[in-house]
């Protein structure tokens, strides 16, 4: 095994101890998309599967997550939208399966979420498109963050990840520090943050804006992340339309810019390998 390997190995140990997996790799969660065949096979190859609730009823999550637990016996978690008319009933039905892992998006959680989730024994990991947001979370008891950004098909922001995260990362790392005793990011994952690297204060990128102005753009931020979640939300039968009826011209599809970097269909365990040679390789090139 290259040095390369055993540092991503060492990176990667906190995120999959958190996540019970081989590799701290989580797939996002993609209405229609990310159902029990592509779930199961992510949690078989290492990784951690995410079923998609989006639009679904209540009997329709039991008999999906009911058939990814044929599928595989490995972890994998149950992405939640909190503006679904049902979600008392959702987070009950996720703790009757004993999901692991609850996944949280669409801005705050309603009163009574947070607790009724970890009541369950579940970890609670929740989205932050915005500063604001994040410290929030983070005071109201999560688990984890993913910080999430234009890249998530389009539909959060103008803001690109690698931005956020140089915005959020410094300002809530010693939060999570004495919830969690993070010592350091993951130099693999792009958005799955519970493992957090703080920054030297020196390195925060503007210092003339004031607070005040910051915070008003966080909030502006917000509201429209909370805006765009809602239509996705409305539009669930469009997206089922496309996806699982092929009906591309009247249904909805959702993709971000690297969309354009995908140019074969592949295995996810090819996939998931390929990412960590990948990663193996870029730690063994910046230590030679």
């Amino acid at each position: 095994m290259s040095e390369g390997r055993d540092q991503l190995t060492a990176l990667m140990k906190w995120g999959a101890d958190f996540l019970g997996t081989r590799y701290a790799i989580m797939a996002g969660a993609m209405s229609w998309v990310s159902e029990r065949h592509l779930v199961s096979a992510i949690s078989n190859a290492g990784g951690f599967g995410v079923i998609a609730c989006g639009a679904m009823t209540v009997d329709l999550l039991d008999k999906e997550i009911a058939a990814t637990k044929a599928l595989t016996h490995k972890p994998f978690g149950v992405n939640l939208i909190t503006m679904h008319p049902d979600l008392d009933a959702l987070i009950d039905l996720c703790g009757r399966h004993r999901v692991g892992h609850v996944v949280l998006a669409g801005g705050l959680p309603p009163g009574g979420a947070i607790e009724r989730i970890k009541s369950s024994g579940a970890k609670l990991i929740c989205f932050a498109p915005a500063l604001a947001l994040a410290k929030k979370l983070i005071r109201s008891g999560v688990d984890a963050l993913v910080i999430e950004g234009s890249e998530a098909g389009g539909h959060i922001g103008p803001v690109s990840t690698s931005v956020l995260a140089q915005e959020i990362l410094p300002e809530v790392a010693d939060q999570f520090r004495c919830r969690h005793r993070i010592d350091r990011a993951s130099q693999f994952q792009e958005s799955f943050l519970p493992r957090i690297r703080p920054r030297c204060r020196g390195e925060r990128a503007d210092r003339s804006a004031p607070a005040g102005h910051s915070r008003a753009r966080a909030q502006e931020r917000f509201d429209r992340v909370v805006q765009r979640q809602a239509a996705r939300s409305r539009a669930g039968g469009a997206l089922r339309r496309a996806v699982i009826d092929g009906d591309v011209e009247h249904g909805s599809l959702m993709a971000g810019q690297s969309v354009g970097m995908v140019t074969k269909e592949e295995p996810v365990a090819d996939i998931i390998a390929a990412l960590l040679d990948q990663a193996a390789a870029a730690l063994d090139a910046r230590a030679s």
